[in-house]
């Protein structure tokens, strides 16, 4: 049986984050990916209908909202709070859900980005 996955790459979105309250007080740029990996063909792949498919803009929409609602210290935080919430609305054990944040430009010297990714088990 094939196996299939939604992959969201390289989203782009603002967040307050940062370690320092300094940091934290305007939005910096991050990226985000998120995969879903199902257990089972979706009807899509055979459909070609939308309601038969996991929709990547309301991936995008739940990780928006979150970014939106409160600012955030570590990548880990977010990155989970985000995975945490899709695992919720998708409410399906056979979807398997990854999440990587991507922070862009990092306070650190000669760092160009950072990432944290929060996923099932394999």
């Amino acid at each position: 049986m094939p196996v299939a996955t939604l992959e969201v790459n390289h989203y782009e979105t603002q967040v307050h984050l940062g370690w320092t309250e300094q940091e934290r007080e305007t939005t910096q740029k991050i990226a985000l990916d998120i995969s879903l990996r199902f257990n089972q063909l979706p009807s899509a792949c055979l459909s070609d209908e939308l309601e038969d498919t996991q929709c990547y803009a309301q991936l995008i929409d739940i990780a928006d909202k979150i970014c939106q609602s409160s600012a955030f210290k570590l990548l880990e935080h977010l990155a989970y709070k985000i995975y945490e919430t899709i695992k919720q609305q998708l409410n399906n054990p056979s979807i398997t859900v990854s999440v990587r944040v991507h922070k862009l430009s990092p306070p650190v010297p000669h760092l160009k980005e950072a990432s944290f990714t929060v996923s099932d088990a394999l």
